[in-house]
């Protein structure tokens, strides 16, 4: 089963992809959020080509575990990215990814990546669906 893992913000969106023995996650390239419905319709159009059978968006949820403005902006996403496609669309608690996903391009001993800190949305993806399916092999 193939995963599409999205980081949804209000200027970029990141991407990451499982494999289809659902162990490793990979960032895919992101890009710019224009606008709802171009977001929707290339989120759609990446989950038809990558034939995933679930789509996971990152919710930002607070400290304290509520919604915030940004969580009410995902909700309303994923409200309408289930209209527009025929897979299951969840939602992850995300508070922690970016944060994480900076932590190891910063341990990386590559430049490469850690000029990438500027671009962490994808890697942030990978970090969100990585945990989802370390989880979900341990059960």
């Amino acid at each position: 089963m193939r995963i599409l893992a999205v980081d949804l913000g209000d200027k970029r969106v990141g991407l990451a992809v499982s494999d289809s023995s659902g162990i490793v996650a990979t960032p895919k390239p992101g890009f710019n959020f224009t606008n709802f419905c171009y977001s929707l319709d290339y989120i759609a159009n990446v989950s038809n080509e990558l034939e995933v059978s679930l789509i996971l968006l990152g919710m930002p949820l607070l400290l304290s575990g509520s919604y915030g403005e940004q969580a009410k902006k995902v909700k309303n996403f994923v409200d309408e990215l289930r209209k527009k496609v025929s897979i299951q669309v969840d939602i992850i608690d995300e508070r922690f990814s970016s944060v994480e996903a900076k932590r190891r391009l910063i341990e990386s001993s590559s430049k490469k990546y850690q000029s990438r800190l500027k671009n962490i949305d994808s890697p942030s993806a990978a970090v969100m669906l990585q945990s989802y399916l370390d989880f979900s092999i341990k059960r």
